[in-house]
């Protein structure tokens, strides 16, 4: 083994063991028609998703920033959902590994999207 490739390798151990050495296009793609969209009264927008495997979680908060997701984007989202499901369109979510639909904890804040709503159809 030449020097060259085992540097390679020792750095590509490296940064596996740092965690920077995964693809940043690990990702994980669910969807189907939503089952209901809402906002409850604290202003958190819940959704489920059953044909996705997908309980009811919360992506995000229209009055403050929550799960990482500001109002403004909130609204957006909210659109774009209320949009989808009033058309009965297919909505696609993307996860970064190992963060699927189904791994999703019922009534908690969706967790590992990094992509979506995204209609389909």
């Amino acid at each position: 083994m030449t020097r060259a490739i085992r540097r390679a390798l020792a750095v590509a151990m490296l940064l596996g063991a740092l965690g920077l050495g995964q693809s940043a296009f690990a990702y994980t793609a669910c969807g189907g028609p939503l089952d209901w969209v809402t906002v409850i009264p604290d202003g958190r927008v819940a959704v489920q998703q059953s044909s996705a495997q997908m309980t009811t979680v919360y992506v995000c908060q229209i009055g403050g920033t929550y799960n990482g997701i500001g109002p403004d984007a909130c609204k957006a989202i909210l659109s774009v959902l209320l949009a989808a499901y009033t058309s009965g369109k297919t909505v696609s979510w993307f996860f970064s590994d190992p963060n699927t639909c189904a791994n999703q904890t019922a009534y908690q804040p969706m967790v590992g999207m990094y992509w979506g709503p995204v209609i389909e159809n």
